[in-house]
């Protein structure tokens, strides 16, 4: 994920602005690029075995604090059998949550639960909107198992600031 570039654009009165020499900037396929600030969105699926692992789904960047700015969390098959709740965290040892679903509450069958409306037993934390560790990726966990999902698919729209 990401590729290296130079910004180069043009200023309102045709002037035009490029980084400082050696400036370099990451940025993925669906950035929004404002200077150092830079906006991205990842959409994968995770499957169980790789939630109950603790999935990253994206990367640890040295130099780099994460803001998530929303997220969609959809449930993939049928929720029965199993327990625990669904985390969404950086990748820290003590980790910054964005969001916790209890899982009464978690989604299936299509359904999913989102930054934009939150239900009961659904909890955003301070990482929605706030820095994430500096240099911490984002991870998706679970601490308990589902029988018969086959997963979630996930999307993260956050700000990478250097």
């Amino acid at each position: 994920m990401g590729y290296y570039y130079r910004l180069t654009r043009k200023s309102d009165d045709g002037k035009t602005l490029t980084d400082k020499p050696g400036v370099k900037r990451v940025f993925g396929a669906g950035s929004l690029i404002d200077g150092a600030n830079i906006m991205q969105s990842v959409v994968t699926t995770v499957t169980l075995t790789e939630i109950l692992a603790g999935k990253t789904i994206v990367p640890d960047q040295a130099g780099v604090t994460i803001t998530p700015m929303s997220y969609r969390i959809i449930g993939n098959g049928t929720k029965a059998g199993g327990s625990g709740d669904l985390t969404l965290t950086d990748t820290a040892g003590s980790p910054v949550v964005i969001t916790t679903c209890v899982y009464a509450n978690l989604p299936a069958g299509g359904t999913y639960i989102s930054s934009e409306a939150v239900t009961t037993g659904n909890t955003n934390g301070v990482g929605l909107m706030g820095p994430l560790t500096a240099g911490k990726g984002i991870k998706i966990a679970m601490s308990a198992g589902l029988t018969t999902m086959t997963g979630f698919t996930v999307r993260v729209d956050y700000i990478s600031s250097q």
